[in-house]
């Protein structure tokens, strides 16, 4: 949970702030006066702040259409330096005998141990990957005196909603920037002839059946540093928007009828209908921000969902810096005070202009941490 400015407020008041609110978005007018009223005293402002940011928080936490916490995984650093992420892999069985007891076991398998035998060990194989870290995002937003007064809440109750989603997006183009990048850097979709049950494809091919079982294939055929076979589990398929359409398409193709021929007459023919792959463990990712970082709208990505795979091995990270884990809004006035000395209310606006600002700050920040278990076709090739 991100810091609250306002999270003190008096709980008498926020009750009764969160009431007068709701009667003025229903139209009841006498208490769009009694708000106006209590937005002029010290405990009404801070109440109604506390009721702004916790809606900020939890639009935030609720956005049904971020794209950063299905392409990455979530990680929370503690301040604005590099972060070295060291990536331990698998466990290296290479210090362990391949026969033992006259008995070959297959790679990675561990050996027997017999009574009062020393166990053999593991070698865990470290490497740091290039290093990321978090950064500060943010904007404001001014309003008069006038402008509040006139649309008393309905002006400042959107405010909660657009900043989450303006935080959501730097989450998303950051988390989408690190899988790009990974992806580009590691082999494309290469061109393969047919074979073995499995369709050609040109390299980098456009979106389609034949190159979307390419692809799986060729991620499936990808090795560790130590030889192993990569596990995908559940992934996610990134697209721009544009592509969606050709996408449903190819994923209602789940069966195929094929002819052969048995004669030469019209009807001297048999049928095979054949299940094709089932492409219930992708999920379809609409990315908006895909095509800004490719260059194209024909780019298309396969990697593991969530950001980790399934051996729980992160591969996208999108960082959080701690205690600031969720966006923070504050509010400035500079209204002055009343002759009788009381603080007036930011709302009041500012002593020299009648205006307040809001403003939001995001911290965060995305990397790639292991881009193995990444397959990326520009999309620019030809569709076979």
């Amino acid at each position: 949970m991100g810091r609250n400015l306002y999270k003190n407020a008096d709980p008498r008041a926020l009750k009764e702030i969160a009431t007068l609110v709701e009667a003025t978005i229903n139209g009841d007018r006498i208490r769009k006066e009694v708000l106006l009223e209590r937005l002029g005293t010290t405990d009404g402002v801070f109440a109604f702040a506390n009721l702004t940011n916790v809606q900020l928080q939890k639009n935030y936490r609720d956005t049904k259409t971020a794209i950063w916490n299905r392409i990455s995984t979530r990680t929370v650093v503690n301040d604005f330096r590099t972060v070295q992420w060291l990536d331990f892999g698998d466990l290296d069985y290479s210090l362990m005998k391949a026969s033992d007891k006259g008995v070959a076991r297959p790679a990675n398998v561990l050996p027997e141990v017999a009574e009062g035998e020393k166990y053999q060990s593991f070698k865990l194989s470290q490497s740091i990957v290039p290093g990321f870290s978090v950064k500060k995002y943010g904007g404001q937003i001014g309003f008069t005196w006038e402008a509040f007064i006139n649309d008393p809440y309905n002006t400042v109750r959107r405010i909660p909603q657009l900043f989450a989603k303006t935080a959501v997006n730097v989450l998303d183009s950051n988390a989408t920037r690190a899988l790009v990048v990974a992806a580009q850097a590691q082999p494309h979709l290469a061109a393969t002839t047919a074979g073995n049950g499995l369709p050609a494809v040109t390299a980098d091919s456009a979106f389609g059946l034949a190159p979307l079982i390419a692809a799986l294939n060729q991620l499936r055929q990808k090795k560790d540093s130590h030889g192993n076979y990569i596990t995908t589990g559940p992934l996610v398929l990134s697209i721009d928007p544009s592509l969606r359409a050709t996408v449903d398409w190819v994923f209602a193709q789940q069966t195929q009828t094929t002819r052969s021929a048995t004669g030469t007459g019209t009807n001297n023919y048999t049928e095979t209908t054949a299940a094709l792959n089932n492409f219930g463990n992708i999920e379809v990712v609409e990315n908006r921000y895909l095509a800004y970082y490719t260059g194209n709208q024909t780019a298309w990505i396969l990697s593991p969902a969530g950001g980790d795979n399934a051996d729980a091995e992160d591969s996208i990270v999108t960082a959080f810096l701690a205690g600031e884990e969720e966006p923070e809004v504050r509010v400035s006035g500079l209204a002055g005070y009343t002759p009788n000395g009381n603080a007036l209310p930011f709302t009041s606006g500012s002593f020299d202009n009648d205006t307040f600002d809001m403003r939001v700050r995001v911290v965060g920040g995305a990397g790639a941490v292991n881009a193995l278990p990444i397959i990326y076709s520009a999309g620019t090739g030809a569709l076979n």
